[in-house]
Parts: C-alpha cells; structure tokens; sequence
C-alpha cells in the first residue's frame, strides 16, 4: 500500500507531540496532504477506531498486538515506498554528573532496542 493509495482515506492521526508532525512529514514529503478524520493522543482509542473499520492510521513500528482494546483484529500493512525513519533520543545534562540509575537506564536501553527490534514491538518490515 501506498501513501498515494491511502490519501483520500480518513486517517486516525496518533496525535503526539513527535508522532504527529512525522507523519504528517511523511505526506508532505511526498507532496501529498492526508485526510485527517480523527486525532486522538491515546493509541488504544486509535487502534479501536481502525479496528471498527472507521478508517486507518500509521505505526512506525507495528506492534505484537494483533486485536485493538476493543477486541476487533487489527492488520498490519507496509508502506510501499522507504520513508525516512523517526529517530528517538535521551538528553541528559552534559554538566551533570548522570546517577546510576540513570547510566543503567541509558545501558538497558541500548541493549534491548536494536535496528530492527525494540520491546514490546514487532520486527521491522
């Protein structure tokens, strides 16, 4: 499936300081503009109205739940095109001398989320 295929489709925009404007990104790079029919900042009340058949929404990154809160089945299905990926970070003050929990925080973190996997998702396509 294609953004062109998806656009004139009402979308479920995850409605997220960061998740919002990426894929919103995604369509204007392609010179495109979606058609937002819903924006919602929980992912459960998205994953349930796409469930229901209300429209569809974008995941960077699918989850291993296949059935929506409600209990309806949800598929997942890759974009055609290579988009660019969203990147994620933790900023810590350089001055700071970080704690321990936070140097174990930032370990953990390295080691259980990869290039191609993190905890509680899917692999990638």
């Amino acid at each position: 499936m294609s953004l062109n295929e998806l656009v004139n489709e009402p979308l479920v925009l995850l409605d997220l300081p960061l998740s919002n404007e990426y894929f919103l990104s995604l369509f204007a790079a392609a010179g495109l503009r979606p058609k937002i029919a819903e924006r919602t900042a929980s992912l459960p009340m998205a994953r349930s109205m796409i469930a229901s058949n209300f429209s569809y929404g974008l995941l960077n990154v699918p989850s291993k739940n296949i059935h929506a809160p409600n209990g309806k089945p949800l598929s997942y299905i890759p974009l055609e095109e290579t988009h660019r990926p969203m990147t994620l970070g933790m900023a810590t003050m350089r001055s700071e001398r970080k704690s321990r929990i936070v140097d174990a925080f930032e370990a953990q973190r390295r080691n259980s989320i990869t290039g191609h996997s993190a905890p509680g998702m899917s692999l990638l396509y």
